[in-house]
């Protein structure tokens, strides 16, 4: 089933009409991202650490994070 998933691309869609959003006509045609979470909490902690130390290279931050994951 994953292979067929990967070969058709996912035409679901959102249409924003002022400050309201309304689902397009499509439905997904795919489950979700399996490490979003990870990925989002990884991804606050280096936006947290990088404002607490301004100094401290990126890099190590976030080398940092994903180690602490």
């Amino acid at each position: 089933m994953d292979m067929l998933l990967k070969k058709c691309p996912c035409y679901a869609s959102v249409i924003q009409m002022g400050t309201d959003y309304v689902r397009g006509p499509n439905n997904h045609q795919h489950g979700p991202k399996d490490s979003l979470e990870k990925k989002i909490r990884i991804s606050v902690a280096v936006k947290e650490k990088a404002k607490a130390q301004p100094y401290k290279s990126s890099g190590d931050i976030a080398k940092g994070a994903r180690n602490a994951q």
